[in-house]
């Protein structure tokens, strides 16, 4: 590609390597994605060199760890545009960087990165706490109402139009809109993919301990290993099987929402997907074993607040019967 302003830069989750030619001389950059991800560029405009003289032409170079702060610094002072595109945040660039300037002010005021990743999930269910209550509201309604509605499919079965009448008189009565409970997740749906990138990129969670035995938050959850590790057969323990504490709190806390939530029931395909919905959680433990514990932990806190905040719901909720 051929180009006069910009930079040529090849590097991992967490550190860069990045050659800036001299802005406004025009150039070319290759990047060979066959040799081991090889870039390099070459000066299109080139040099006269009169006889008995000699010229000098000089690059710049970056080469370190991607801190947004260092990342903004260089692209200010070294006049680069969308060098801070260097850390790789995705279409929700604009989320994830109020979000990262959240988590950097908690990670100093607290001293520790897993807890600044627990307040910070506190203050974003804060912030989003009216719209989880709206959704977590018509939840339980429909939690509650799921034995009148296997009333109804029961009695109704084989007269679709008057299954859907009663269906919907029934929710009419209560208040009750299927499609509320779907909306403020739908809302929420960037801010969740803007902290998994977030959490998942932010070279501050490298090495960064939380507590007991979780030493670097950017790596997997070891406490599997460290639970096998007493065992005399630890040696012959399958890898997928080391499964940390977090990801099994988060499978667990999953299960424990699910079990607040209406579950589809009545006819056998629901009954198909009641099951699947069952062991979705430990299909997920599986899934998650291999992330970042502070991914793990921030799930886990969603989870956990999710199901404190619909248990209270449900527990105050009541309907009216058809």
């Amino acid at each position: 590609r051929e180009a006069s302003t910009g930079y040529v830069s090849i590097g991992d989750k967490y550190f860069l390597a990045s050659l800036v030619p001299n802005q406004g001389r025009k150039f070319r950059i290759d990047i060979d994605y066959r040799n081991k991800y090889r870039a390099s560029f070459i000066d299109l405009e080139g040099f006269n060199v009169d006889a008995n003289s000699s010229t000098e032409h000089t690059i710049k170079s970056v080469i370190g760890a991607k801190e947004v702060k260092l990342i903004d610094k260089y692209s200010e002072d070294l006049n680069i545009k969308q060098f801070d595109l260097n850390i790789s945040y995705g279409i929700f660039y604009m989320i994830v960087r109020p979000l990262h300037v959240v988590l950097d002010y908690l990670n100093k005021l607290c001293g520790n990165y897993g807890y600044a990743i627990i307040l910070l999930t506190v203050l974003i269910r804060i912030v989003f706490f009216p719209l989880n209550q709206y959704s977590g509201k018509s939840m339980a309604k429909m939690k509650v109402l799921a034995p009148q509605l296997n009333i109804i499919k029961e009695k109704w079965k084989e007269d679709k139009v008057k299954l859907q009448q009663e269906t919907m008189k029934l929710y009419k009565m209560n208040g009750v809109n299927p499609l509320s409970s779907c909306i403020p997740i739908l809302i929420q749906i960037p801010i969740f993919f803007s902290l998994y990138k977030l959490l998942l990129l932010d070279i501050a969670m490298r090495h960064a301990p939380f507590v007991w035995y979780w030493k670097d938050l950017s790596a997997k959850d070891t406490g599997g290993e460290w639970l096998f590790s007493f065992l005399p057969f630890a040696n012959y323990i399958p890898s997928f099987l080391e499964i940390g504490l977090l990801p099994v709190l988060m499978g667990v806390s999953m299960w424990m929402t699910q079990r607040l939530n209406p579950m589809p029931g009545g006819s056998e395909a629901a009954e198909l997907q009641k099951k699947i919905f069952t062991w979705f959680p430990v299909f997920i433990v599986f899934i998650l074993a291999p992330f970042p514990a502070g991914l793990c932990l921030y799930w886990c806190c969603t989870n956990f607040l999710t199901w404190f905040q619909q248990a209270y719901l449900l527990k105050h909720t009541t309907v009216k019967a058809n």
